[in-house]
């Protein structure tokens, strides 16, 4: 199940918990057949955290809204 804004998650690593504010979707250049694929990056709330966006392999959920 994709997170949605208003999920809490833990950053994979850190184990810090934060809450996603923000979400937008990419289109990013790869290897292989097709040039280019979407992905979703998420932005979360609170101190440094907050300038970068996250892929959800760096995020898991914890309590979805």
């Amino acid at each position: 199940m994709p997170l949605k804004v208003g999920d809490i998650v833990v950053l994979w690593g850190v184990g810090i918990r934060r809450l996603v504010v923000d979400s937008r979707d990419e289109i990013i250049p790869v290897a292989g057949p097709s040039p280019y694929r979407l992905r979703t990056v998420y932005k979360l709330a609170g101190g440094d955290l907050s300038n970068d966006w996250y892929t959800e392999n760096q995020l898991s959920s914890v309590i979805p809204r």
